[in-house]
């Protein structure tokens, strides 16, 4: 095989290494305030079960990431952080996923959060967030 060519597949392992990469989140945001320490997690398998006439039921679990949690948070900040909470969900507009570290495990997890309204007060903003983690 020529030099060319051998650098060429190199450069396309690369790249391909590079694209797996990032879908692992390597270069993915992460979400950097402390949410309120009173949080819900909601834990709901998908799975699909069939129901047969002798009173038999059969469960199955609903492909490979069928527990996928959601965390209801509360992040509370000072009035001068407020717009770059804001900023921060409104550039995920709720399709891309960030880092979220989970309080429970104290791990990293990839969620989307496509609400997050806010109360404000006279020196603090609070805001209620939704987040949904992604596989």
């Amino acid at each position: 095989r020529s030099t060319q060519s051998r650098s060429s597949a190199a450069s396309d392992v690369y790249k391909r290494q590079f694209r797996w990469c990032v879908c692992l989140g390597v270069n993915m945001e992460t979400f950097k305030w402390c949410v309120r320490p009173e949080f819900q997690i909601d834990s709901e398998p998908k799975v699909n079960s069939i129901e047969f006439g002798d009173g038999y039921t059969q469960r199955q679990l609903q492909g490979i990431n069928s527990l996928l949690r959601s965390y209801s948070v509360e992040v509370k900040v000072k009035n001068k952080d407020r717009l770059e909470v804001d900023e921060f969900f409104k550039r995920h507009k709720g399709i891309h996923p960030f880092l979220f570290k989970d309080p429970f495990t104290g791990k990293n997890i990839k969620v989307i959060c496509s609400k997050w309204p806010a109360k404000m007060s006279l020196n603090f903003t609070e805001f209620t967030c939704s987040f949904v983690e992604v596989p």
